[in-house]
């Protein structure tokens, strides 16, 4: 009985494994994103006019829940400035909603962290765009708003960020 019990384990926890990891298969690319949001002091911001200023778009998503989402902000400045060599620029896209004490406390991270890049508010759209399951995550967008390249989970360990986002962002310029 007793190993029994452990084989039914076992496969319980290969089951949770496996689903867990399918998460990363996600495919956004060929996706067009079109939607109309605000920034976080409540400026508009549509999608058409924010893809078309630059020719690559890194689209991060981000909750202030989030450790990992926290710690790179630092880091995805210094992303920013380095895409602007190849007309390329970072947006922050805050995924865990409008309330106002959700905005402050993105707003409070961000001026601690000195961050430069615009950061908007999820679209009312946004489980049609994109149904986000890992925090932060990452999405390349030509001017043409469509996604390119891959798709990118999680944050990668604080040593490599900026080269992680930026070879990233010209492998989606390659591939577009």
């Amino acid at each position: 009985m007793k190993n029994l019990v452990m084989l039914h384990l076992m496969i319980l926890a290969a089951v949770v494994l496996l689903c867990g990891c399918g998460g990363n298969e996600l495919s956004l690319e060929g996706k067009w994103l079109l939607f109309e949001t605000t920034d976080l002091s409540g400026n508009p911001v549509n999608s058409v006019d924010l893809f078309s200023e630059h020719e690559i778009t890194m689209l991060n998503l981000w909750g202030t829940w989030c450790g990992p989402c926290i710690q790179e902000l630092p880091e995805l400045n210094k992303v920013n400035a380095l895409l602007s060599d190849i007309d390329g620029a970072v947006v922050g896209l805050l995924n865990d909603g409008r309330g106002a004490n959700n905005v402050d406390l993105a707003k409070r991270y961000l001026a601690e962290n000195n961050v430069q890049y615009l950061n908007i508010l999820s679209p009312e759209n946004m489980d049609e765009l994109i149904r986000q399951s890992y925090y932060p995550m990452t999405v390349f967008v030509n001017r043409k708003g469509v996604v390119v390249g891959k798709t990118l989970f999680g944050a990668p360990s604080q040593k490599y960020v900026v080269d992680y986002y930026v070879e990233a962002a010209k492998e989606a310029i390659n591939n577009e």
